[in-house]
């Protein structure tokens, strides 16, 4: 309601100084931009490292530091579908433990493009990347016995390492830090 008020005014002000076309253009630009920046983008510091989680018509990208870009990063991001989730361990300062998490849309959007950190990625069992197919084991003895394993490494990770974990479809964040 605010925002509206004060496009509102905006406007009224613009039009008594510039002609209609300028104020056209100008109050598109204007809700362009106002669009383009407030596309659900939130910044979370997990000890030293700063993540910027921003969700977008194109998925929900992870960012390993604070940005403040118009357009989409085309370096150092995580993308994930608007309804999947992760969780990223900080394993040092220089190494990061990606874990993705089963998801509607079978992982078909996943994209690792981090250059500033080491990292390891870890897809649920049963997921390949890059189509998003769905590749069980030949037995199912041997699905439930990498889940467990999988299962163990994550949370031996939760226990040793600061993390954070978002889930995009609500868009709700969890962190643990140790500093």
């Amino acid at each position: 309601m605010i925002f509206a008020v004060i496009v509102v005014a905006f406007v009224s002000f613009l039009a008594h100084k510039y002609s209609h076309k300028k104020l056209i253009i100008s109050l598109l630009c204007l809700v362009f931009l106002i669009f383009m920046w407030f596309q659900y983008r939130h910044f979370y510091k997990v000890d030293d490292i700063t993540f910027t989680v921003w969700k977008t018509q194109n998925g929900c990208y992870i960012i390993p530091y604070r940005y403040f870009g118009l357009f989409l990063p085309q370096k150092d991001y995580v993308n994930i579908s608007n309804v999947g989730s992760l969780t990223i361990f900080i394993k040092d300062k220089s190494t990061l433990l990606i874990f993705y998490d089963r998801t509607d849309d079978g992982l078909k959007t996943i994209n690792c493009n981090i250059k500033r950190f080491d990292y390891q990625e870890f897809l649920p069992i049963g997921y390949k990347k890059g189509n998003g197919g769905i590749v069980l084991p030949d037995k199912i003895e041997n699905y439930f016995e990498m889940d467990s394993i999988l299962q163990a490494k994550r949370k031996q990770c939760i226990d040793s390492f600061p993390f954070i974990s978002i889930s995009a479809g609500t868009m709700s964040v969890n962190l643990k830090n140790t500093k």
